[in-house]
């Protein structure tokens, strides 16, 4: 297994009036980021997360990523970048 590393999006529309501050969507991404996984998961988790947890009426994670499998062997293809997306409610 080898690292991958990236960038994270989050959207989301609040409901009843209150907003989450920036630095709490840093250490949800921190949180799930930190455990051996795959960026499917990782994306799906945070969605999931931001959704149940954060009132809200629909939430969308982006994650883009370099992965170390496609950079440093095989086909060696420098700036390549995989994107997953998961999108929960109205959006």
């Amino acid at each position: 297994m080898l690292p991958f590393f990236g960038t994270v999006d989050i959207l989301y529309i609040p409901s009843e009036g209150k907003i989450l501050g920036l630095s709490k969507f840093c250490r949800i991404v921190d949180y799930f980021s930190r455990k051996f996984q795959n960026q499917e998961r990782l994306t799906e988790q945070i969605a999931s997360f931001v959704f149940e947890n954060v009132p809200s009426l629909g939430v969308k994670v982006v994650a883009r990523a370099q992965h170390m499998c496609m950079v440093a062997r095989g086909i060696k293809a420098l700036g390549s970048e995989t994107r997953t997306e998961v999108v929960k409610g109205q959006i």
